[in-house]
């Protein structure tokens, strides 16, 4: 299997005082190549698959995706799999052309009690994030109901987008203040991360389905910067989920999302861990309309989820009840 993909893009941007591009108006051309072989080593017994995406976009260098998979399946009930890949995160025009006001901080004795706007500064050279992967996985049908899947994976993170202190400036324009640049640029360190995963799918019943999950995952990044995201505090270090799903009828689903998520250390700023619980109620008018009524989040009025630094305050996710119609042709 292969195949091409050449994308155009036009973009144009209306510029403010606080987010300017330059060329306000810009179109690009982004080209692709991929190929992929699936190959029977011992049939219905061990696959292997192998691939590869070249990639050359307008923002930054030509980059090369290659995969491996291998399958191994030696009953109808298990089957182990292993796999190493390398991904890129192409430069995006909001970091190669743009300059962006990203925060004011109030006046203190360093800075001579000026406020203080933090503007990004654009960096056409910026090259791609890396990233490098290997995973391993295990899935074993216990029952003809009851399954289990174990995932374990290590990843290795390079070149990362991350901003630069440039030095203070002094401007008069439209009061006096003081201006830090924060340019993009390719960290020089790594990050690595490394997890397991493990979900079991139990159907006590045809109508009845729970899926009880676990993740554990562990950041090894540089210490915070004061200005840049502490990668590994953005990420919980454990996660649980129950999902009930049932069928009451041919046409009416009523589901259950109970999750526990960590707590997150996001440089000075600390997101508890939560408890939260969605609920559905669906109904299929026909093949092409559903309507459903959906609770999410209604353990708690509201909570926070994210920090991304401690210059931005942090948002929080409120409870919410709403209803929903998909109509699919």
């Amino acid at each position: 299997m292969w195949g091409v993909n050449l994308r155009h893009i036009r973009s144009r941007a209306g510029n403010t005082a606080d987010i300017n591009f330059s060329p306000e108006s810009h179109a690009y051309t982004n080209f692709s190549l991929f190929l992929q072989d699936d190959i029977a080593l011992i049939p219905e017994r061990l696959r292997l698959t192998l691939g590869s995406k070249l990639e050359k976009p307008h923002f930054g260098g030509t980059e090369l995706q290659p995969n491996v998979r291998l399958l191994w399946t030696p009953n109808g009930s298990n089957s182990l799999w292993l796999a190493a890949s390398r991904a890129s995160r192409t430069s995006s025009r909001g970091e190669t052309e743009s300059r962006v006001a990203v925060a004011v901080l109030q006046p203190t004795a360093q800075s001579y009690n000026l406020p203080v706007q933090l503007v990004t500064v654009p960096n056409p050279e910026l090259e791609a994030e890396k990233l490098t992967a290997y995973e391993v996985g295990y899935r074993t049908l216990l029952t003809n109901r009851l399954s289990l899947d174990i995932a374990a994976f290590s990843n290795r993170h390079s070149d990362q987008s991350q901003w630069s202190v440039g030095s203070p400036q002094v401007t008069m324009s439209p009061v006096l203040h003081g201006v830090v640049p924060l340019a993009y640029t390719n960290a020089e360190t790594t990050t690595k991360t490394r997890g397991i995963e493990i979900v079991a799918d139990w159907r006590p019943l045809d109508w009845i389905r729970l899926e009880a999950s676990h993740t554990w995952l562990r950041v090894n990044a540089p210490p915070p910067d004061g200005v840049n995201t502490y990668v590994a505090g953005t990420s919980p270090t454990r996660q649980y989920a129950l999902r009930w799903m049932m069928d009451l009828s041919a046409k009416t689903q009523f589901d259950f999302w109970l999750r526990r998520v960590g707590k997150l250390q996001s440089q000075d700023q600390e997101i508890p861990a939560y408890t939260e619980l969605d609920i559905r109620l669906g109904y299929a008018v026909n093949k092409n309309l559903d309507l459903s009524l959906v609770g999410q989040n209604l353990l708690d009025s509201r909570h926070a989820e994210f920090s991304e630094t401690s210059i931005i305050p942090v948002s929080y996710i409120p409870r919410s009840v709403y209803a929903k119609a998909t109509w699919k042709f």
